[in-house]
């Protein structure tokens, strides 16, 4: 008897949808007695960073990069993992990896790096003699203590009613001075809600400060004298006692001190500050850490520009086998960021289940790191 077509196809379509329940079915029972408890990160981990995020993780050079999506959610199926070509990014911010993993385990001090460096905040840009202020004693300050008033004052180089000091010094000038501000993130530890106690560290430098040093900065000043008058005319500006060459008094351009210091340690600015941290955090799950992680090898091939590429191959537990399993079955799309010792190596994107107990990070450019990144592996059950 001859088949008609529509016929086998249907007979085809049906094998195939009895294949695929029939794996489903398997793989539940499998992974009906995994539990995907919360685990703490260590030297060797693949962390789950989901799609809901909002943000994608692009590593190059052993820097990990999160580039924040316009539309709020990572759903293109095929992009290349360099990031090269990508519509839908609209900004780039270097993502601290140990820094990451710190906060993950609920420390102070990296958690307080990871809100700044998320926050656009680079240490690197803080004056390099640094006058800190708690922000407790900036308000204590504007409300009027006389002690920490004065000195305030004398640090911005700016009195709190926003008028300019008459005397000049460039050092709190140029400085000004950097706010630390108290933040309190909560975090899952561990399966429990946790409140981490941080503080961040904010630069802080009045308009007038600012213009005027400047202008002092901006060409070589042969003397005090002429430092000074310059110093003079910037003030005049702001007091609203400065004539232009054509007879005219502009404004007066005084600062309104107290609202622009507070705004910077506001309720609201703290909560802005929490946001992209908080949502990087929500959406990042340790899968797979030291002891799940058996041993690694690599392998080279050639490269697309001539040059040499890695795949490291990850042995897994049974158990480090099915948390990866389950998570990516209930997960798909989510990217799998490959750390080892604090170093961000690959961030593929998962659209499969994995349910091997080996798995490969492919096309690793970098061979010394790849190397090293075996050897660390392989030293974690060698002691």
């Amino acid at each position: 008897m001859k088949l008609r077509t529509s016929t086998l196809v249907g007979g085809l379509v049906a094998l195939g949808a009895a294949g695929y329940g029939g794996w489903y079915l398997y793989g539940e029972s499998q992974l009906r007695s995994t539990e995907l408890n919360p685990i703490a990160p260590g030297d060797v981990n693949l962390i789950a960073m989901n799609p809901g995020a909002g943000y994608r993780i692009i590593v190059s050079n052993q820097v990990a990069q999160l580039a924040e999506l316009s539309g709020g959610s990572d759903t293109s199926e095929d992009r290349d993992e360099t990031g090269e070509g990508d519509q839908d990014i609209v900004g780039r911010r270097r993502l601290p990896i140990r820094e990451l993993l710190g906060a993950m385990q609920g420390n102070a001090e990296p958690m307080g790096k990871l809100i700044m460096a998320l926050n656009d905040i680079d240490e690197n840009d803080l004056p390099p003699n640094r006058v800190i202020w708690d922000s407790a004693d900036v308000e204590k300050a504007l409300s009027g203590d006389p002690a920490l008033k004065a000195k305030l004052e004398r640090d911005l180089h700016t009195r709190v009613d926003g008028t300019p000091l008459e005397t000049l010094n460039m050092s709190s000038l140029l400085d000004g001075i950097v706010l630390r501000i108290p933040v309190k993130m909560v975090i899952d530890l561990n399966g429990t809600p946790t409140t981490v106690e941080t503080t961040i560290l904010d630069p802080f430098m009045t308009q007038f400060a600012s213009q005027a040093g400047k202008r002092l900065t901006a060409k070589f000043i042969p003397s005090d004298a002429a430092r000074m008058a310059l110093y003079n005319e910037e003030a005049a500006k702001v007091n609203g006692t400065y004539t232009d060459p054509d007879g005219n008094t502009p404004p007066s351009r005084k600062e309104d001190l107290a609202t622009s210091l507070r705004s910077r340690y506001s309720d609201q600015r703290v909560e802005e500050l929490k946001a992209k941290p908080d949502r990087v955090l929500r959406n990042a799950f340790v899968v797979v850490s030291d002891p799940y992680v058996m041993g690694a090898s690599s392998s080279e091939k050639p490269g697309p520009r001539r040059d040499v590429l890695t795949d490291i191959r990850l042995s897994l537990s049974n158990e480090g086998r099915l948390r990866l399993w389950k998570y990516s079955r209930q997960k798909p799309g989510f990217q799998l960021l490959f750390i080892v010792n604090g170093v961000a190596i690959a961030a593929p994107k998962i659209k499969t289940e994995l349910a091997q107990s080996e798995v490969t990070i492919r096309n690793i450019g970098d061979p010394d790191l790849a190397k090293d990144a075996v050897e660390t592996i392989n030293n974690l059950h060698s002691q």
